[in-house]
């Protein structure tokens, strides 16, 4: 069972294209829907968001759970290696899960992983971070 989380949807701080959760100093990020359909514009006024709430929170760790997403656009692929960035540079790890067979191959051809790795479930992604 997955320790309690504090979710900052419904503080206001993240809202729209993703939710997001705290653990400690983990932040759960989860695309919502196709990202097809988002607008730049819009995707990166989101991404200011997370960026100030993990400079906030001193977030160490960041798990991208791609469970919710069917396909992923070129522009969220950017935004996500921008995350996973956020997350290294300063010594953390960037977890991947909930992928599907088709994002995985989507995810290899543009080498997002190079920021860090991929597995199956969140519950996978939190050993990861503790390991």
């Amino acid at each position: 069972m997955l320790p309690s989380l504090r979710d900052l949807t419904s503080h206001g701080a993240i809202k729209t294209f993703f939710s997001a959760e705290l653990l400690d100093r983990t932040m759960i990020v989860i695309p919502q829907g196709d990202s097809h359909e988002f607008r730049y514009h819009d995707l990166h006024l989101e991404y200011n968001r997370l960026q100030e709430q993990i400079a906030k929170t001193e977030i160490a760790n960041i798990i991208l759970d791609l469970s919710r997403m069917r396909t992923l656009s070129s522009i969220m692929i950017a935004t996500l290696a921008r995350l996973a960035v956020l997350a290294v540079k300063d010594g953390g790890k960037c977890i991947v899960c909930g992928a599907s067979s088709e994002l995985r191959e989507v995810i290899d051809t543009h080498q997002l992983l190079q920021f860090g790795e991929m597995v199956g479930t969140r519950e996978d992604a939190l050993k990861a971070i503790e390991g």
